[in-house]
C-alpha cells in the first residue's frame, strides 16, 4: 500500500504546473519500479542471504543490459523501414521485451523504463560518426507517435481498471467497523508520512502534492500476486478497497481546491 498509482496520478496533472507535474510523474513512476521490485524481492526465499541478493541484482542488470540492446536493436530498424506501419512495430517489441522479462524471471517495468529513457536520450548515444543513423528530427517524431501509443493504451488500461475495480467492491465491506477503523489508519499513516517528507526532506510546496497519493492499478496487482503461503489469512480484503477508494478521493479532493497561481504578463 505504500506504492503510488502512476496509472490514476500522471493523467490528474495535466492542468499543474510544469514543476509540479515533473515532480508528480517521476514520483509514482519510481514508486511503482521500486515498490514492484521491492515485491519481488521479499517473496524470494532467504531474501537476507549473500545468494539472493546476488540473483535479485543480477536480474536487475540483465533487464538494463537486454533493455539497451532492445532500444538499439529497435532505433536501428526505425530507421530503416520507410512503410508508415510503425506503431505496430514499436507494440510488439514492447510486448516481446516486456513478455521476455517476465518468462526469464527479470523486472520487466526495469526494461521498459530504461527502454523509455534511451529512447527519449538517443541524441546522447548517436554522436559522432554514429550521429547519421539516427536524426533528431526523425527521433523526434518516432517519439511523439510513443507519446500517443502510451496516452491511449493507458486511458484504455486505466478504463478497464476502474470497470473490474469497481465490479469486485463488496459495497458491505466498506462500512464494516473494522475495516473503517483500519484503513483509516493506514490512510492516516500514509498521509502523516508524505506531509513530513514534503515538508522537512524535499522542503517543496505542499499543495497539492500532499492530496496527490492515489493507491490503485498496482497496488491491486501485488495484492493479488502475493502467494497462498505468504498470505494472512485474518486480513480484510476490505481494507485494500478502503485504502484505494480513500486515496483516490483526497487526490480528487486536492486538485479541485488547488488554484495554480495566475501568471502575471506586462
Amino acid at each position: 500500500m505504500s506504492v503510488i498509482s502512476s496509472a490514476i496520478v500522471i493523467p490528474s496533472t495535466a492542468h499543474l504546473p510544469e514543476l509540479k507535474k515533473e515532480f508528480i510523474i517521476y514520483e509514482s513512476s519510481i514508486s511503482d519500479i521500486i515498490g514492484i521490485l521491492v515485491f519481488n524481492y521479499v517473496l524470494m526465499d532467504d531474501m537476507l542471504s549473500i545468494k539472493s541478493i546476488g540473483i535479485f541484482s543480477g536480474n536487475i542488470l540483465m533487464a538494463v543490459v537486454i533493455s539497451a540492446l532492445a532500444s538499439l536493436l529497435l532505433i536501428y530498424m526505425l530507421t530503416r523501414i520507410k512503410a508508415n506501419l510503425k506503431f505496430f512495430l514499436i507494440f510488439a517489441i514492447l510486448a516481446l521485451v516486456y513478455t521476455s522479462g517476465e518468462l526469464i524471471k527479470i523486472p520487466s517495468l526495469l526494461i521498459i523504463l530504461v527502454f523509455g529513457l534511451l529512447m527519449n536520450n538517443s541524441r546522447l548515444l548517436f554522436r559522432g560518426k554514429f550521429s547519421g543513423m539516427a536524426t533528431q528530427t526523425y527521433m523526434d517524431d518516432i517519439l511523439n507517435l510513443m507519446r500517443s501509443i502510451t496516452a491511449e493504451t493507458s486511458f484504455l488500461i486505466r478504463t478497464f481498471f476502474f470497470i473490474l475495480f469497481g465490479y469486485t467492491i463488496n459495497a458491505a465491506l466498506l462500512i464494516n467497523p473494522e475495516v473503517i477503523l483500519l484503513g483509516s489508519l493506514i490512510v492516516g499513516i500514509l498521509f502523516i508520512v508524505r506531509f513530513l517528507y514534503l515538508r522537512f526532506v524535499l522542503r517543496a510546496n505542499l499543495l497539492p502534492e500532499l492530496f496527490l497519493m492515489p493507491r490503485g492499478l498496482v497496488t491491486i496487482l501485488l495484492f493479488y500476486n502475493i502467494p497462498a503461503e505468504k498470505t494472512m489469512s485474518s486480513f480484510n480484503v476490505g481494507v485494500l478497497f478502503f485504502v484505494v477508494v480513500t486515496t483516490s478521493l483526497i487526490m480528487m479532493l486536492g486538485l479541485i481546491f488547488f488554484r495554480a497561481p495566475s501568471v502575471v504578463r506586462e
